[in-house]
C-alpha cells in the first residue's frame, strides 16, 4: 500500500509539474502570423500539359495567375527548355502586377524568346516555367525560397517551378 501511494504521489507531482509549464516553453518556435513575416505565394491554374509538338506553332501557353493574399507586389514568369541534357535560357517573358491576371503567351514567341527556331522544340523535351514573386516590401521569392512541399507538386498550383511536357 505504501509502494502503490508513493507511486501515485510521484505521478500527481510530475503531472502538476507538467501542466504548470508556461505555453513559450512548449512552442519555441513562433508562428509567424503578422503579415509582414508571410512569404508571397503566387498560384497558377488553367495551363494545359503535356502539348504535342506539332501544335507549338498555332498554340499558346495560357493560365490564370492569382495570390491568395494581397502581399505580392509583382510576379515575374521566366522560361526554359530542357532537351535531353540541354538545357537553353531561362529568359524573362512577362511580370505581372495585377493579380488575379489571364496570361497568353504564344509557344512561337517562346522560341524567339529562348533564340530558337519553333522547330526545334520537339517530342520529350519540357518547357521549364520558373517565377518570381516580389512582396510589398521588396523581398524578392523564388522556388528556393519555398520547401518541396509546396513546389513538390503541381497539384498545388504553385507558380514557381512548373513544367510543361512536349510529346
Amino acid at each position: 500500500m505504501k509502494r502503490t501511494s508513493l507511486i501515485f504521489t510521484g505521478l500527481l507531482l510530475s503531472f502538476i509539474l507538467f501542466t504548470s509549464c508556461e505555453s513559450d516553453g512548449k512552442d519555441p518556435i513562433p508562428i509567424h502570423t503578422e503579415e509582414e513575416n508571410i512569404a508571397p505565394y503566387v498560384r497558377i491554374k488553367g495551363f494545359q500539359t503535356p502539348v504535342a509538338a506539332t501544335d507549338i506553332p498555332n498554340s499558346s501557353f495560357e493560365a490564370t495567375v492569382a495570390t491568395p493574399r494581397d502581399n505580392v507586389a509583382s510576379w515575374e514568369l521566366s522560361v526554359r527548355l530542357e532537351s535531353g541534357d540541354t538545357e537553353t535560357g531561362p529568359v524573362v517573358l512577362t511580370t505581372v502586377s495585377l493579380f488575379p491576371s489571364a496570361i497568353a503567351i504564344p509557344y512561337t514567341d517562346i522560341a524567339r524568346a529562348l533564340g530558337i527556331a519553333t522547330d526545334a522544340v520537339a517530342a520529350g523535351d519540357r518547357i521549364r516555367f520558373l517565377g518570381k514573386a516580389t512582396s510589398t516590401q521588396g523581398q524578392e521569392f523564388t522556388f528556393e525560397d519555398y520547401s518541396s512541399d509546396i513546389t513538390g507538386t503541381s497539384e498545388q498550383l504553385q507558380a514557381f517551378n512548373f513544367v510543361v511536357e512536349i510529346e
